[in-house]
């Protein structure tokens, strides 16, 4: 299966942090045998722009993303936008504010289709 792993920008972000929990991800999910594709566009200045263009390179089955309670924002309007030009992929949300906010999340953002609480290696292989 092709992932897609994004990590969004920060709204006051001036310097880039290594997306270490995404890459244990793709690491677990390149050794069950998924094809990942990691997208980092923490410093993007046009970052749906840059998704698109990824989406119709990569084809993924599954897109996933990270986010803290401040880019909370900007993670959801990636993962609308995904569901809304592909409706067939299926939006995985994790990291932190999602994982202690998950049924808000879940009733308020209906084109997600599910959240990964915590640690997410063996959680998102059973998806």
């Amino acid at each position: 299966m092709r992932v897609l792993l994004v990590k969004p920008p920060y709204p006051v972000c001036k310097s880039l942090t290594m997306p270490l929990g995404l890459l244990y991800l793709a690491a677990r999910l390149e050794q069950a045998g998924h094809e990942v594709f990691l997208e980092d566009i923490q410093l993007c200045r046009s970052p749906i722009r840059r998704l698109k263009q990824t989406l119709n390179r990569f084809n993924a089955a599954v897109v996933g993303i990270t986010s803290f309670s401040i880019n909370l924002s900007i993670a959801s309007k990636i993962l609308k936008t995904v569901k809304h030009l592909y409706p067939n992929v299926l939006t995985i949300w994790g990291g932190p504010h999602v994982s202690f906010d998950d049924e808000d999340i879940l009733c308020n953002c209906l084109w997600l289709d599910g959240i990964v609480r915590g640690e997410g290696e063996d959680t998102l292989l059973e998806i």
